[in-house]
């Protein structure tokens, strides 16, 4: 708006300067009229041009300028950020030194600790304002709980100088039916299957019970960095007792499954363990190792057809090299099966996993189909 005013005005004081140039010029020399208005009429028209050429310029030029400061006052804010960023970048990395220093040296003390000698040696006392770190508990893997290989809930208790104790376990509700009535518990006696010709052929089978639910019991301790002792104990509630019956009470005795102690020193690569275990012709996981076991998946006690299994007292030497190969030897309790003759029962106890109890329990048990 101000440059088409002051152009105007320009025009305005080039029109007057002429016109005053003509009124003026016959009063002074009224011969030379012509000749004077001419060039008074030039040089007004070139000042005009000059001005306006001027301006021109001048307005030409101020974009640029103003253009050229916001460009560098981007630019200005486009470096601030890179450097604010490069800042946040050096902090991150300032703190995970930091972190990793710390955890090399939580590492180290606790070599330092374990290497130390236990005999004759005091430890300092702690602070009252000092809390000693707990290692966080181990938490098995998925893979681990479908195989079987780990428990699937694994819960630290009181600890005692030196020895770490561990309870886990599972609470089961399964379900067995049977097209033909074999006159099982959850195990299934495979050469019990009747014959079409037998009355139970036509009849079914239904049971439900909690009885295969586990608890496990672990104690571990460590003599050195290489030797350890430790003591195993397993239950279930697949025992049967006296009064045991599925009619009122549904009442079963707790079962012994497993319960054994083991000493291990990976310098010589030598394992013990003595005690009620798996065989030790049992299928492994890895090398000869207590608990790594490859059971079946399945929720009959009697597992599958064909795999052989069986758990016994036995005291079991192992040697390992670079735990690569493993030798062992086992002296174990033979009697698993009972030979013709071989009275069912010791004491009133039933002493065979397929005799149901003594005084017959199953008898006048409603059989559902």
């Amino acid at each position: 708006m101000t440059y088409h005013l002051s152009r105007q005005s320009l025009l305005a004081l080039g029109s007057s300067f002429s016109a005053s140039s003509l009124l003026d010029g016959p009063r002074a020399v009224p011969s030379a009229g012509k000749t004077g208005m001419a060039r008074r009429g030039l040089t007004g028209g070139a000042l005009l041009a000059s001005c306006l050429l001027t301006w021109d310029s001048v307005a030409a030029q101020s974009p640029s300028e103003t253009e050229k400061i916001e460009r560098l006052e981007r630019q200005s804010e486009l470096l601030q950020k890179q450097l604010n960023r490069q800042n946040d970048l050096i902090r991150e990395l300032q703190q995970e030194v930091t972190r990793a220093r710390k955890k090399s040296e939580k590492k180290e003390t606790e070599l330092a600790k374990r290497s130390e000698p236990s005999v004759n040696s005091r430890e300092p006392e702690p602070s009252v304002n000092s809390k000693q770190e707990e290692p966080p508990p181990y938490v098995p893997t998925q893979a681990e709980i479908i195989r079987g290989t780990q428990p699937a809930i694994s819960t630290p208790v009181a600890k005692f100088p030196g020895v770490q104790f561990s309870v886990w376990g599972y609470i089961e509700a399964a379900t067995v039916f049977r097209n033909h009535n074999q006159v099982n518990d959850m195990l299934t006696v495979f050469n019990a299957i009747p014959y079409p010709y037998s009355p139970l052929y036509k009849e079914h089978e239904f049971h439900g019970t909690a009885r295969q639910s586990q608890f496990s019991f672990l104690a571990e301790g460590n003599m050195d960095a290489a030797q350890k002792l430790s003591a195993y104990l397993e239950t279930d509630f697949l025992g049967v007792g006296l009064e045991s019956n599925y009619l009122v009470t549904n009442d079963w005795a707790l079962r012994l499954r497993h319960g054994y102690l083991t000493y291990d020193n990976d310098n010589w690569g030598f394992h013990l363990l003595a005690g009620q275990q798996w065989s030790m012709m049992m299928p492994q996981e890895v090398g000869i190792v207590p608990r790594k076991e490859l059971i079946p998946l399945t929720i009959n006690a009697n597992y599958l057809v064909g795999y052989q299994f069986t758990d016994n007292w036995q005291i079991r030497l192992v040697k390992d090299f670079d735990k690569k190969v493993w030798l062992g030897l086992s002296l174990e309790n033979p009697a698993t099966n009972l030979a013709p003759g071989i009275p069912d029962t010791v004491n009133g106890l039933a002493v065979n996993v397929t005799n149901t109890g003594t005084g017959g329990f199953l008898n006048g048990v409603p059989v559902t189909g």
